[in-house]
């Protein structure tokens, strides 16, 4: 169900290895990284520091899913690159993680993400310092003594842990979307994977609604909007969603039609309108449908 793939190599690729797990950092990624601060009139300092800090966490996210693909037997590798990164992974002698193995796998890159933001809070207020989340203080001791420390703490707290929140979303092709996708297989093997696509699109619209008529955030609602587009093309493609919404709309408007009729003539309407129009639809969808 993976919107995203591996980017192809490039000469301007930085590759190096942490331990034994391969790691290639896409130009895109750093391009990707500094375009987030454009328009928040950012100063140098800072701007070195959020990139530093955003390298940093999906490294620490990626490395969480790549350790847990070689603890099911596949050899894996880390590609950053776009807003995130990628952990790909060779099927083992076991084959590829499917079921729960496959949820652990996904769930291991978030709560990586959230063992360091827990890591740079406790290490902050063991030192004597509050952190700062957002806009919110936790702790109530003295500041950080440096603007410098204070961005970064800031910068990790809000990557690892409100992106690690937002990524546990069930939308595709975020690790919340994987995770629901392996939940509604075990739930309904038949349909699950269409099931999982339909939440992936309904959630992503609501988060973008909610982006940007509570947050004014339009980089989220375009963020989300792409998401479930993607969703919906997946839809379409795949299940002819665009076709079976249109005879559920037809659907509800025939049996609206009904329902009128009956209290135009002073009735209640009753349950059997539900069958008589739900015999009459489908009759006519087989005569529509019919081939010639």
């Amino acid at each position: 169900m993976g919107i995203f793939t591996e980017p192809p190599p490039s000469r301007f690729d930085i590759r190096f290895k942490l331990g034994r797990i391969p790691v290639r950092i896409h130009p895109f990624f750093w391009l990707s990284t500094f375009g987030l601060t454009l328009g928040a009139n950012m100063a140098p300092m800072k701007i070195a520091i959020w990139v530093f800090a955003v390298l940093i966490s999906i490294l620490v996210h990626e490395l969480g899913h790549a350790i847990a693909f070689r603890r099911f037997g596949c050899e894996s590798r880390i590609t950053l690159y776009g807003f995130g990164g990628l952990a790909s992974a060779e099927p083992g002698s076991k084959g590829s993680p499917a079921g729960w193995s496959r949820i652990i796998v996904s769930a291991a890159g978030p709560f990586a993400g959230f063992a360091l933001g827990a890591a740079t809070l406790a290490a902050v207020l063991v030192s004597g310092h509050r952190a700062p989340l957002m806009m919110w203080t936790v702790g109530s001791g003295l500041p950080l003594p440096s603007l410098a420390l204070f961005t970064l703490v800031a910068d990790l707290m809000f990557i690892n842990v409100i992106w690690g929140l937002v990524n546990l979303l069930p939308v595709h092709p975020l690790d919340g979307g994987d995770i629901a996708l392996e939940l509604a297989r075990k739930r309904d093997p038949r349909r699950g994977v269409e099931r999982s696509v339909w939440l992936s699109f309904w959630v992503a619209i609501a988060v973008g609604i909610v982006a940007i008529a509570v947050f004014h955030d339009v980089f989220v609602l375009i963020m989300f909007g792409y998401l479930a587009a993607m969703s919906w093309m997946v839809l379409h493609q795949r299940y002819g969603a665009s076709a079976r919404s249109f005879r559920v709309v037809r659907w509800f408007r025939a049996k609206s039609t009904v329902r009128s009729l009956d209290r135009v003539d002073g009735q209640k309407p009753s349950a059997e309108v539900d069958k008589v129009v739900r015999d009459l639809f489908e009759r006519v969808e087989k005569r529509r449908t019919k081939p010639r």
